[in-house]
């Protein structure tokens, strides 16, 4: 029995590691499930934020061309990002440009990312 009961604090410890037991969130992971969230359906793109405790800040910005001239656009600026949120916008057709820039800071680590939005288009 004085066996098993020495590995035990072990066996704690690396149950804990595995379960991610008192691990805080890395940024990164938040926005890589931001971006793995991302879909569109039915004429509009979606995504939700993770339910991770962070400070988000998101731009999401295009270009579209009619009769010879461009035009940018601006999606969802204002917006409170709220963790766990859903947010959906419906792009302008004829995008030539799409994008997504996000930052996600968690206990003073952020992480940053630019996210192409037009293969995910029809």
């Amino acid at each position: 029995m004085k066996k098993s009961l020495r590995f035990l604090p072990l066996a704690l410890a690396a149950a804990m590691a595995l379960i991610g037991c008192g691990s805080t969130p890395q940024p990164e992971d938040a926005v890589a499930q931001l971006e793995k969230s991302l879909q569109y359906e039915t004429g509009e793109l979606s995504f939700t934020i993770p339910a991770e405790n962070g400070e988000w800040d998101i731009l999401i910005y295009g270009r579209t061309e009619a009769e010879g001239m461009g035009m940018s656009l601006h999606y969802l600026e204002g917006e409170d990002w709220q963790p766990g949120g859903l947010y959906s916008f419906a792009p302008a057709s004829g995008c030539t440009e799409l994008g997504m820039d996000v930052s996600c800071t968690i206990e003073d680590e952020t992480a940053s990312r630019t996210i192409d939005l037009l293969p995910l288009l029809p």
